[in-house]
């Protein structure tokens, strides 16, 4: 089972790898889909609440059975073949990105290869199904496997991606996006918002914050803790709104501030490097209620600080500690 990441640059890799060998070409924006595909598997992790099971125990959905899978693109490919045939060809990446999902998630955890005949999840080692969410992680971060197929599977993506000039490719697109697209879009902000802009901040952050719980499958109790945490850091809000008041304080996150960005003492690189060391450690140590409250504070500055790198191009030094 990797990481989010350790599935997208293993999405990447299977898809360049395997369209290579089968001499296919392939779109940018196709492989970008085949990627997305490979990734969203995991997102049947959003069930867990609602089975009374633990997240990292998602491997037991049907969804997460080369079968269904099977199934699915067997459909399609008849499907295409009859009304489409021209699609029939798009099929290769995507069964290639889900099948190495699988193929990655089976030495830890395990996978139902067999199914419907056998559900036995197989593997190649279990970090562990019936632990606690922090004892679970804890011991995949510090298994040599599972942290060397993390590292392998993205330096042989990268290795590939600069041989093919993709990454080349994909950061000469978002430097183009961000000057033709994110450029006027804030720009638009700057004129016509008022309150708009601090209510979609304000949404974006509810939306990781459920996203969140979810996954981590917080109890009411460390529910709490992690709600606590992801509005504390903003205490360093409140000077502004004393001395302006609850209404223009909002105007003023929607104009003024982002023509002139406005300095909070909270939000610095420092805090945010501890906010996570301390969560490790509380992880480490156990202290799931700690480490709650301190992810969240990370998550809320993580956020924090890419909108101001990337959308407001404030640049690292409005992150300085003063």
């Amino acid at each position: 089972m990797l990481t989010i990441p350790g599935h997208f640059f293993g999405s990447y890799l299977s898809v360049r790898v395997g369209c290579k060998l089968a001499k296919k070409d392939i779109s940018r924006r196709l492989l970008t889909f085949a990627i997305l595909a490979g990734m969203m598997i995991d997102l049947d992790v959003l069930l867990v609440p609602y089975y009374n099971i633990l997240p990292y125990q998602h491997h037991r959905f049907l969804t997460h059975t080369p079968f269904l899978w099977g199934v699915v693109f067997i459909a399609l490919y008849l499907i295409f073949r009859k009304f489409k045939p021209k699609y029939v060809k798009y099929l290769f990446p995507f069964a290639i990105a889900v099948f190495f999902h699988f193929v990655l998630d089976t030495p830890e955890g395990g996978i139902a290869w067999f199914y419907p005949f056998d559900k036995t999840l197989y593997g190649l080692y279990f970090v562990g199904q019936e632990i606690p969410l922090a004892q679970w992680v804890n011991r995949y971060l510090t298994t040599p496997v599972t942290v060397a197929q993390e590292f392998l599977v993205a330096i042989a993506a990268l290795v590939v991606a600069d041989k093919t000039r993709d990454w080349h490719t994909i950061m000469g697109d978002v430097k183009l996006n961000i000057r033709t697209k994110l450029v006027p879009f804030v720009s638009l902000i700057k004129r016509h918002v008022k309150y708009r802009y601090s209510i979609i901040h304000g949404l974006i952050h509810l939306g990781i914050f459920f996203f969140t719980c979810s996954a981590l499958g917080l109890n009411t109790f460390n529910f709490l803790v992690a709600f606590l945490g992801t509005i504390i850091i903003d205490i360093d809000h409140l000077s502004l709104v004393l001395r302006t008041g609850i209404k223009k304080y909002f105007r003023l996150r929607g104009t003024i501030e982002l023509g002139k960005p406005r300095k909070y003492a909270l939000h610095n690189i420092p805090i945010l490097f501890s906010s996570i060391a301390l969560s490790l450690i509380f992880l480490v140590f156990q202290s799931l209620s700690l480490f709650t409250f301190f992810l969240f504070i990370f998550l809320h500055l993580l956020f924090d600080f890419l909108e101001d790198a990337v959308i407001f191009r404030m640049g690292i030094k409005h992150w300085k500690f003063k």
